[in-house]
């Protein structure tokens, strides 16, 4: 699906099929809303098919250094959502670095800990602290586990480059991204979203099913938001 067929959907569901001043939304509105929706359901399908919409990248530690940017720093240019980090020396058992959720763990371990980084989190985002800061400067030190980010919808059409108008994963899934912004839009109008919100669990889990080839029992699906994601972040 390219973005206007995305963008036709959305206003299908949310029974609104003239843009403002006619309907609630702009079109420039509505494309705002696909590309947030987009990387929520990436995120949903992570949950289901990780080996499909995950990536690793090893990543380096220079000493005293406890904030790294993901992009910049670690050179993950396509990082939607950090899952997990995980130890990669030789000497070590390869096990994931603790999570901290706040600034004030992290803070605590840095004055009590004198050795290599134990915990990491998110204090804003596009950044990883690890706390305490290393005291030496490691090549590869740790293997970071993330959701890839997807292109954003650009345009309306599929044949402009290098920008797209539909996002890299299966076209199965583009459905997806449109009931997603349509809750979006239904809940900045205070309309009751229940059932979209139904619609989409069971087309979520429909997808799921076919992307993967595996059978899977029909249960009601909680779709992950970034926080699922320890440290997740949506740019």
């Amino acid at each position: 699906m390219t973005r206007a067929e995305i963008r036709s959907l959305v206003r299908l569901l949310i029974d609104e099929p003239e843009p403002y001043p006619d309907g609630t939304f702009t079109e420039p509105q509505l494309d705002t809303l696909i590309n947030t929706a987009k990387d929520k359901a990436t995120l949903a399908l992570a949950s289901f098919l990780p080996w499909m919409f995950q990536g690793t990248a090893l990543v380096d530690v220079t000493a005293g250094k406890g904030s790294y940017d993901i992009v910049t720093d670690w050179v993950i240019a396509d990082c939607l959502a950090v899952v997990t980090i995980i130890r990669n020396k030789t000497t070590e058992d390869r096990l994931p670095v603790l999570f901290s959720p706040g600034s004030e763990d992290l803070a605590l371990m840095s004055n009590i800990s004198n050795t290599d980084p134990i915990l990491w989190g998110q204090e804003k985002a596009g950044y990883i602290e690890l706390s305490p800061p290393s005291k030496e400067t490691v090549v590869d030190r740790y293997k970071v586990v993330y959701v890839k980010k997807f292109p954003d919808l650009n345009h309306d059409t599929s044949d402009v480059t290098p920008n797209v108008a539909t996002p890299g994963f299966n076209a199965i899934a583009h459905p997806l991204i449109a009931y997603e912004a349509a809750l979006i839009a239904m809940i900045a109008n205070e309309r009751s979203p229940a059932d979209i919100e139904k619609r989409k669990q069971d087309l979520l889990f429909d997808i799921a099913w076919n992307l993967s080839g595996v059978q899977m029992a029909r249960h009601s699906i909680l779709v992950p938001t970034g926080e699922i994601f320890r440290g997740g972040y949506i740019r």
